[in-house]
């Protein structure tokens, strides 16, 4: 057989094979550069996916997870849910193509068993124990959905990006940026809105967290509006990155709001309000 195999690799035929094969390996490191130039960091951007994201992304998120499989659309919108984060790398030619995604969970303290995460029925990154709001951010799962983009380290970039983007929020003076202040504000009027609306302390009925929101909507107030930048004291920015809330009393409505509140912890929500933020959350 050795001798076989000499004889083959110095024949004609294995001289040729061997140019065809150097010319493969050629091209192939000509497309890995141009690749690499492509999808160089100037070309590409990171996405918060949502439950409000284009079907054809969370279809793809569902189709491509590699460690922790999503079996349903129900598992999927828990991880787009409160206290859960995804972000994505797209190019910039390619809005609805992603090419790698990180799964986020927001925690109290780190977590040792994934399926704490991938099964709480209703994670929202508050301790319901303490009350005390999540001070970890766990990435339990990162995706690359595009074998051919293998030794372009988008993974690696997604990763510090979002860590740069949630470690800015503990610092005051990203309220002073325009551009950082932009960024953000969708994600934290949302946050802020499930904590006002779902985060709930156990008991029956269960109770809102906030005990300012809980006062005002167990006397039959309805919430009306999240504002942004209402408060930005140093002490407000600490306690809720500034955000306010407007809550309004209908005297038609605040015995029946009571009520609701009291039997069954429902919250009351303007019917007309026009906030989206509060009623993106109401319609989920």
């Amino acid at each position: 057989m050795l001798a076989y195999l000499r004889a083959l690799q110095q024949s004609p035929a294995s001289a040729e094979a061997r140019r065809r094969l150097q010319a493969i390996e050629a091209m192939s490191e000509m497309l890995r550069r141009q690749i690499r130039i492509w999808f160089s960091m100037g070309s590409v951007v990171v996405k918060q996916i949502t439950w409000a994201s284009p079907a054809c992304i969370l279809e793809s998120i569902i189709q491509h997870e590699a460690i922790h499989e999503i079996p349903t659309w129900d598992h999927l919108k828990q991880r787009l849910g409160p206290g859960r984060l995804c972000f994505a790398v797209f190019h910039q030619s390619m809005p609805y193509e992603v090419l790698t995604f990180v799964e986020v969970a927001l925690q109290t303290g780190v977590t040792t068993n994934a399926q704490l995460i991938l099964d709480d029925p209703s994670p929202s990154g508050v301790n319901h124990a303490t009350g005390v709001s999540h001070d970890t951010a766990m990435f339990y799962s990162i995706t690359s959905t595009q074998p051919g983009l293998k030794g372009i380290d988008l993974g690696n970039y997604l990763i510090k990006w979002a860590v740069k983007e949630m470690t800015l929020l503990r610092h005051a003076d990203w309220i002073a940026d325009p551009a950082i202040a932009q960024r953000v504000r969708p994600l934290l009027m949302r946050l802020a809105a499930r904590y006002l609306l779902e985060a709930k302390r156990p008991g029956h009925p269960a109770t809102v967290y906030d005990p300012v929101a809980n006062f005002h909507i167990r006397n039959g107030a309805m919430v009306r509006q999240l504002l942004w930048r209402g408060d930005t004291s140093q002490r407000a920015l600490s306690q809720s990155f500034g955000i306010m809330v407007n809550y309004q009393y209908t005297l038609d409505a605040v015995e029946a709001n009571t009520v609701a509140y009291v039997r069954r912890g429902a919250v009351a929500v303007h019917p007309r309000q026009q906030d989206p933020d509060l009623a993106a959350t109401v319609l989920d």
